[in-house]
């Protein structure tokens, strides 16, 4: 058990050495346990979809490393640790578990691009691994001995509790703002409902008046023809074209209405 302690605590002494070689990055400090207890439980997934636990890596040495690819740290230590597990294969198992929300279709295309080989990459797109260990900034690199127990942890300080405030304020401004287009669209779908209404009305109205209008002017003309057919022959010039006049304007009338 000792020696494992010793080892755990050697291997992350070799991780700040090249961590302190980058002039872009501030090394964390080693915080041994001082009663090493035992990890939470805790799954992720592999880049193939499958499900792996904290536990089924019992027996073994394990660097659990948090990351995610907008944290520049987290990409500047990568290579170190692809340099730590070549070297230290049969020692220990370095399990990097992205906390990307975007998961493999984000992640799969940096592994490739770091030329990553030898460390194993996870998927944790819910936090829930980081939730487990209450983690509050990326990287964390934690070390868990062969019995399943946290015996140390190593963070590079970047604190992430204000982007999770901005994730949250962001998911609550998307719900909001669907809360407020389902309100607009059942405001327009109310009162599209009320003007197809006034339409309907008006093409009512508009069709009792024509209708109300007609009948008046068809008598109109029907009495002026009449009185044109009966007249005396004696009847004037002027008659017969007031006759005539009131026949045409209440024939322009009908096909105006």
């Amino acid at each position: 058990m000792a020696s494992f302690g010793t080892v755990a605590v050697a291997l992350l002494l070799m991780v700040g050495a090249a961590f302190a070689a980058e002039p872009d990055l501030k090394p964390g400090e080693f915080i041994p346990a001082s009663s090493p207890q035992p990890a939470p439980e805790a799954s992720f997934q592999d880049l193939s979809g499958n499900w792996v636990a904290l536990a089924d890596f019992k027996g073994k040495l394990v660097l659990l490393n948090l990351w995610a690819t907008w944290c520049q740290p987290c990409l500047k230590e990568m290579p170190s640790l692809e340099k730590l597990q070549a070297s230290r294969e049969d020692q220990l198992t370095v399990a990097a578990v992205s906390e990307d929300r975007g998961g493999k279709n984000v992640v799969e295309p940096f592994i490739a691009k770091l030329g990553l080989d030898k460390v194993k990459p996870y998927l944790d797109p819910k936090s829930a691994v980081g939730h487990a260990f209450s983690v509050r900034g990326l990287p964390t690199t934690l070390i868990i001995d062969s019995e399943g127990k946290v015996v140390g942890a190593s963070k590079i300080g970047r604190d992430i509790t204000d982007r999770k405030k901005a994730d949250m304020a962001l998911r609550e401004s998307r719900a909001l703002l669907a809360d407020r287009a389902a309100q607009l669209e059942q405001l327009v779908a109310e009162r599209t409902a009320r003007l197809q209404d006034t339409i309907a009305e008006l093409e009512h109205f508009s069709y009792t008046i024509t209708h109300d209008m007609r009948a008046p002017l068809r008598s109109m003309r029907g009495f002026a023809q009449l009185v044109q057919e009966l007249g005396s022959p004696a009847q004037q010039p002027e008659q017969k074209a007031l006759m005539q006049r009131i026949i045409t304007s209440a024939e322009r009338m009908d096909l105006l209405i």
